[in-house]
């Protein structure tokens, strides 16, 4: 399918304090110091880009707070994404999953604790001019990959089989009776697009 992806890992914008995920470290001040995610995310033929503007803390004290981050776009046109829980995170472009002409924009939010996160996938609704959840989040675990690394894992998260109907392939992890956590990967086919 031939996705571009592009990891943004963004930390700790309101001051000098930085997190250190994937190896690498940042401090970040202004967008233009963040990387940043490209595509057609509305359909309108015009290249944007993504950045996910992480919640404001690196204290735990975020556990009790709504804790909220964003996904902001250069066309401000484009209203910003909600995520709960991120600290940090990872942007992905899943090009154009639903036959719309606009790229889906995945996240994986990144939290204090736990192996288990949630990938969300958000398609562009040019009725609302909103983005809106095109799937349930998807469970993963920091310690299980679908290739070699978290890029390729990213990668493999979604895949589109049909647009008419709008038929997607998708994995996630599911823990057994035993607590034994595996990959499953399931097809959901949507009625209504």
């Amino acid at each position: 399918m031939g996705k571009k992806v592009l990891l943004a890992t963004v930390m700790c914008i309101f001051g000098a304090s930085s997190l250190q995920a994937q190896g690498e470290r940042y401090t970040v001040f202004e967008y233009e110091q963040v990387p940043a995610l490209e595509g057609d995310f509305n359909g309108d033929g015009v290249k944007e880009y993504a950045w996910l503007y992480a919640a404001p803390t690196v204290d735990m004290g975020c556990v009790y707070e709504p804790c909220l981050g964003y996904i902001v776009f250069s066309n401000p046109r484009l209203k910003p994404i909600e995520v709960s829980n991120a600290i940090a995170g990872y942007l992905v472009n899943e090009g154009d999953l639903t036959g719309d002409g606009a790229d889906e924009i995945g996240v994986l939010p990144m939290w204090f604790t736990s192996n288990y996160k949630f990938y969300h996938l958000f398609s562009y609704n040019p009725k609302t001019a909103t983005f809106e959840a095109l799937i349930e989040p998807l469970t993963v675990r920091l310690d299980m990959y679908l290739g070699d690394t978290w890029e390729q894992t990213l990668q493999n998260l979604v895949e589109s089989v049909s647009f008419k109907p709008l038929t997607l392939l998708i994995n996630h992890v599911e823990t057994d009776s035993e607590g034994r956590p595996s990959w499953v990967r399931e097809r959901i086919t949507f009625r209504n697009k």
